[in-house]
């Protein structure tokens, strides 16, 4: 029999198109005579205060008949028993209660079984602490396996033996360590004890399903306990042939706090240079790609990379703004242009956070410079090929080029100068450029 408690969630952190939906579908089914609860991290985040970014839900229902039931309904993962329900353009994922058995590959049941009871369908989860369920209809709580008292206390504890939970799906370990990293929890020593009694199984994961919760990781409000987990039980060699460090470089975890969350990349290149040696990447041959992170994240970590050293080295001594121009702004500037990004603001921040971390006037000269928005690149100049080309009818192809750097330096060191005038004064004065 489930072990239904009272207990106040704050519903109020659900907005309330999306309560009216929840409640509909549950009222929906219940007139049919099946059951609909709330299942999961969405009633563990609002045990915590925290508002679910997404609903699922669990029924006795089959998926013929949830389709029979309402309008829009998507099948996607219909042979677990999984279809998405849609109700104002909102997606509400609902899966039939079920037992598994058999996981020979790692990750997928090599057969699902439906017509199982809530509380089977409560015993086949991950955590203790998404193993909640909550009525809608009745507003009671099912807490079959003491998950309400391991949230209260911060615990991460599979449901049963872990070692058979982490035998069933290879990546529930990674699971619980991106929990513990997000949440802040600790894991118990039962569980962890089971991480490298089953690291064979986790070898069967996809390099894409790592990389997913160790991004949530990074982006996590610790990701030195997660990075140091993963390395502690050497998960990063099953995905990757780059040797951690013995001793990661944890003086660079504050840059975790102040790099713009939606520059993944940046958050990446961070992690590299914490847990990673100083082995030379290139763009055929990274760390990123090997972990099959997409293009662009690669690229912005690639780019990160390079910089990190020119960060470092310039954190204690003073430059002139030509040399922080063209070895750090300009190359950060080329590179977000050429993304069509609009993130460059937010990484002008993250680099005045870093040097002010280090106590380095550097920071004052990048507020100065973004502030007044000094020329960086080539499209920042009032000239342009076409220009060159009119004023100076004799420079042909790569000579254009070369020239339009050369301005480019010029006005790096004179930002007061950027117009055609004095850009043609400057051009007229050097001989051995313009023949």
């Amino acid at each position: 029999m489930p072990n239904v408690i009272d207990y106040q969630l704050p519903l109020h952190l659900i907005p309330k198109i999306e309560s009216n939906n929840l409640l509909y579908i549950t009222q929906t089914l219940n007139q049919i005579g099946e059951e609909c609860l709330l299942v999961g991290g969405s009633v563990r985040d609002l045990v915590l205060g925290i508002k679910p970014h997404e609903y699922d839900l669990t029924t006795s229902a089959l998926p013929e008949t949830i389709k029979s039931k309402f309008k829009r309904v998507f099948d996607t993962g219909i042979l677990h028993g999984t279809v998405t329900i849609v109700i104002d353009n909102l997606s509400y994922e609902i899966t039939t209660y079920r037992t598994e058995q058999g996981f020979s590959d790692g990750r997928r049941p090599d057969s699902v079984k439906f017509g199982a009871t809530l509380d089977e369908d409560l015993e086949r989860r991950d955590f203790t602490i998404n193993s909640l369920a909550y009525d809608f209809v009745s507003q009671k709580l099912v807490d079959n396996h003491n998950g309400l008292h391991d949230i209260q206390n911060k615990i991460i504890r599979t449901i049963g033996d872990p070692i058979a939970r982490f035998t069933e799906d290879g990546l529930r370990p990674i699971r619980g360590i991106r929990f513990a990293s997000t949440l802040g929890f600790t894991i118990s020593p039962e569980t962890e004890a089971a991480f490298n009694q089953t690291s064979q199984i986790t070898s069967k994961v996809a390099v894409e399903r790592f990389v997913q919760e160790l991004q949530k990781v990074l982006l996590s409000k610790s990701p030195r306990l997660g990075l140091q987990k993963i390395i502690e039980y050497q998960y990063f060699p099953i995905f990757t042939s780059y040797k951690p460090r013995d001793q990661p470089n944890w003086d660079l975890e504050k840059l975790f706090e102040i790099a713009p969350k939606e520059c993944l990349g940046l958050m990446w290149a961070i992690a590299k240079e914490i847990c990673f040696s100083d082995t030379k990447m290139t763009l055929q041959k990274n760390l990123y790609r090997e972990l099959k992170l997409s293009t662009a994240i690669e690229r912005e970590a690639l780019l990160f990379g390079n910089l990190f050293p020119v960060l470092l080295s310039y954190s204690s001594k003073s430059i002139s703004n030509f040399e922080l121009k063209s070895n750090l702004l300009s190359p950060i500037k080329q590179f977000y242009q050429s993304q069509n990004s609009e993130s460059l603001p937010s990484v002008w921040k993250f680099l005045i956070d870093f040097f002010h971390h280090f106590q380095s006037t550097i920071a004052d000269q990048i507020s100065r410079i973004t502030r007044d928005q000094d020329p960086l690149v080539l499209a920042d100049l009032a000239v342009n090929g076409e220009w060159i080309q009119k004023s100076f009818p004799q420079a042909q192809g790569k000579e254009i080029g070369t020239i339009l750097r050369a301005i480019l330096e010029f006005i790096w060191e004179n930002p007061e100068k950027n117009s055609e005038k004095k850009i043609l004064v400057h051009l007229n004065s050097l001989d051995s450029l313009i023949k």
